[in-house]
């Protein structure tokens, strides 16, 4: 932990399995208890911790960005994370952008998942309209977790909304791109929340992979929600596009179907958690 993380207060964070270490930001409203089955699912190959970007504070405390990510340095401080694989969802790309711009030799790679940076303010209105169109899309557990922060903290989603929606991100992109860390884009076949032609653009700016994960068995599509909704999926996704450029960076168990953490022994989860 360094000196200036020493006295930020981590954010609380759902974690499992051993491994090598994969760090989930999670999207718009989005407690950490809504990823659980993906979680227990890469927990058979990575260490993988859930960090709380919405944690409930007290009414004087206002979200910001700026706070949320010293938090999260901290958590992976106390956590002695390094070497550290970053998988985005949706909001949660924001966030990853920033803390990589900042601190990029820390990260293995950036791995984003139906995002297109929030970059372009047409984008950005559409990646907000998540938020209030989860009932329709998400899971119960994502519908509980959006839920219960709308209720209990609503400015603070205002103003996480506000700072995604007006920020301007074209710095932060450059320097990731020129950073060195390799970014994976990772798009649901059926999104209907960001247009694919948008994260396709993302990608060719950050000088990105692209892959689109598809399962023409499922009766319903792989849509924006496909990280908690379709667990098994997005996990052969992610190893499909970290073997296609660093082989020799997935775990072994990745290949060997090691069997996942069981739910019930999951670590620290959601505002209950500790770092």
């Amino acid at each position: 932990m360094t000196a200036r993380t020493r006295s930020i207060r981590p954010l609380p964070v759902l974690s499992a399995g051993a491994g090598p270490p994969l760090v989930l930001l999670g999207g718009f409203a989005l407690a950490p208890t809504a990823y659980r089955p993906t979680v227990e699912a890469l927990s058979r190959s990575w260490s993988v911790t859930v960090p709380d970007l919405f944690p409930l504070r007290p009414l004087r405390e206002a979200w910001s960005a700026e706070r949320i990510c010293a938090r999260l340095r901290a958590a992976l401080d106390a956590r002695r994370l390094d070497g550290i694989t970053l998988v985005s969802h949706s909001f949660g790309t924001a966030l990853a952008l920033q803390v990589v711009a900042r601190d990029p030799g820390r990260f293995e790679a950036l791995v984003v998942a139906s995002s297109s940076g929030l970059s372009e303010r047409l984008g950005m209105l559409s990646s907000a309209s998540v938020g209030f169109r989860v009932l329709g899309a998400a899971s119960p557990g994502a519908v509980w977790a959006f839920a219960r922060n709308a209720l209990a903290q609503p400015i603070s989603l205002l103003r996480a909304g506000s700072w995604a929606f007006f920020r301007d991100a074209d710095e932060t992109l450059r320097r990731v791109a020129a950073s060195g860390v390799p970014v994976h884009v990772l798009w649901a076949a059926d999104d209907s929340f960001v247009r694919r032609v948008d994260g396709e653009r993302f990608a060719a700016k950050m000088g990105a992979s692209f892959h689109v994960a598809s399962d023409p068995s499922r009766a319903r599509p792989v849509d924006h929600g496909w990280v908690y909704r379709h667990p098994a999926l997005f996990e052969r996704t992610l190893a499909a596009a970290l073997a296609a450029s660093a082989p020799d960076r997935l775990p072994s168990s990745t290949k060997s179907g090691a069997r996942p953490v069981p739910a019930a022994s999951l670590g620290a989860a959601g505002r209950n958690g500790s770092c």
